[in-house]
């Protein structure tokens, strides 16, 4: 919402307009619409810019994961020690 305040990192919300394929995808797919463009507020606008790699155009895991909340990286950390074993 334009204008209201941010309750993650204060301020107010501005609102700006975002590819949603990332331009460094080579295979990406614009049709040349608005269906191309989606609505974000700055702070998930940075987020996304974050979490994409701007050179692969993969996702940043390791942006993800620090981004994650506490159990979130539990359970991450549990399946790295099940896959790699616990030493």
């Amino acid at each position: 919402m334009a204008g209201a305040i941010d309750p993650v990192g204060g301020g107010t919300v501005v609102l700006t307009a975002d590819h949603k394929s990332p331009h460094s995808l080579p295979d990406g797919k614009w049709t040349g619409t608005l269906d191309d463009w989606q609505t974000l507020c700055a702070r998930h606008q940075q987020e996304k810019k974050n979490f994409i790699d701007d050179v692969t155009g993969r996702k940043n895991l390791r942006e993800m994961v620090r981004a994650a909340g506490k159990s979130v990286k539990l359970q991450i950390y549990a399946d790295l020690k099940a896959y790699f074993g616990d030493s």
